[in-house]
């Protein structure tokens, strides 16, 4: 079964190979970039079940936030490398923000 070896998670940079050589992927992100191949590496060894990690509910939610301080981050840095000190202040709180809300979802399981 050939499994697209040269694949990598465009997130991590984990590739398939090393998903089915570990069986343990790199981050969230590679159960959406590899769902097929890791339901058939699944289906090898008897589970048919589909795995939707500990927080299914919550990871588009986590992605969101993980994707926007990464962003916010390069920009904070972008901002500091060009000396614009207003934009750097004001990204710096902006990671403030998305530190302190809450990802684990509390109020969307009530």
């Amino acid at each position: 079964m050939n499994y697209g070896e040269n694949l990598v998670c465009p997130a991590c940079g984990t590739s398939l190979s090393s998903i089915k050589n570990t069986l343990k992927t790199g981050c969230p992100e590679c159960y959406a970039s590899f769902d097929s191949y890791i339901r058939d590496i699944l289906r090898d060894f008897g589970v048919n079940s589909t795995y939707t990690g500990q927080l299914p509910k919550k990871l588009p939610r986590f992605r969101n936030v993980l994707t926007d301080r990464i962003l916010i981050q390069n920009k904070l840095q972008e901002s500091l490398k060009n000396e614009d000190y207003e934009k750097a202040a004001f990204y710096r709180d902006y990671l403030k923000a998305i530190e302190k809300s809450p990802v684990q979802g509390n109020d969307e399981a009530r």
